[in-house]
């Protein structure tokens, strides 16, 4: 198999996602959705995601305000997951000037995309996974440590992101788990402002044509 066929082949990628997942978890825009809201579709998200991997749920704990860290929105220690709900962020309604950050976008400090981070750390420790530094999913990547932790948010909440704008990322996740949103990254961002999607079709197109215009 070719480079560019192993990881850049969209119809191996979505007949792999339909075999493992029927479902849709995204049913409606996630704009309008409370921190409450979020949060507990994240809990749904994840655990289904640790039934389908065969992984033991760490215990989640929301608290309001966290006084030893308090600028920390989330953390996860020994099998366990705090996530402070006065630190997350609503989801920025329209289009994003200073501030981006969306439900399951590269960029997303809401309660879901927390929670799924912090969920991250705990797959990855539990899986021994260390996601390779190649391309990047946002801004916060430090250490090999958060690089795979915000690798795995966003193949956990969608995986189809994680395929454009980090292929490389996304087929190593591919060879040690099953994901188990199959949706679109389009249809999962449905309700974003436009700029989010010119961001994506952007990575779209880079890969387009640095691969000849096969479909990655």
């Amino acid at each position: 198999m070719k480079k560019n066929d192993f990881f850049y082949n969209n119809n191996l990628v979505n007949s792999n996602l339909s075999e493992l997942h029927k479902g849709m978890i995204y049913t409606e825009c996630l704009k309008n959705k409370s921190k409450e809201e979020l949060f507990a579709l994240g809990k749904k998200i994840v655990e289904e995601f640790a039934d389908v991997n065969n992984l033991l749920m760490p215990r989640i704990n929301k608290i309001g305000f966290n006084y030893r860290f308090p600028d920390n929105r989330g953390c996860y220690h020994l099998g366990e997951i705090e996530i402070c709900m006065d630190n997350c962020s609503d989801p920025v309604k329209g289009e994003p000037v200073r501030r981006w950050t969306y439900p399951c976008y590269k960029a997303d400090v809401t309660a879901l995309g927390v929670l799924a981070h912090e969920f991250g750390h705990h797959v990855a420790f539990k899986k021994n996974l260390r996601v390779p530094q190649i391309g990047s999913v946002s801004g916060y990547e430090p250490n090999h440590h958060e690089v795979s932790a915000e690798s795995l948010r966003l193949f956990i909440l969608n995986p189809d992101l994680l395929r454009v704008i980090a292929p490389v990322r996304y087929r190593y996740l591919m060879g040690h788990l099953k994901p188990v949103v199959t949706q679109p990254w389009r249809e999962v961002l449905q309700g974003a402002g436009n700029r989010y999607f010119e961001v994506i079709e952007k990575f779209e197109k880079k890969l387009e044509k640095r691969f000849g215009g096969s479909k990655y």
